[in-house]
């Protein structure tokens, strides 16, 4: 598992997806359908003010889908156990506290 984790140690999203990625289930789409829904009012929209509220709306959106997609991450690397698990959590942390 070391090897590994040096070898795409530069490239840490290509390990995360190829050991997680085929069991991830789709969010659904009322996350994209509210996320098109909101960028289309957005593009339509001719005040700035009614602009920004539909920008807001669509970023909660894809709020909603990045914490769905990383419980299922998660899930998926504890249910791998071990060096995995350990593995997801450092790439986490250095994907919201880069150094």
């Amino acid at each position: 598992m070391d090897s590994i984790r040096r070898a795409v140690e530069p490239f840490p999203h290509v390990f995360v997806c190829a050991c997680l990625l085929p069991r991830v289930p789709c969010p659904g789409p009322y996350p994209t359908v509210i996320q098109l829904f909101a960028q289309y009012m957005g593009s339509v929209s001719t005040v700035t003010t009614v602009k920004w509220l539909w920008f807001l709306i669509n970023v909660g959106a894809l709020a909603g889908v990045l914490m769905h997609l990383a419980r299922i991450f998660k899930a998926g690397a504890d249910a791998k156990g071990g060096e995995v698990a350990q593995l997801y959590g450092e790439l986490t942390i250095r994907c919201f506290y880069p150094q």
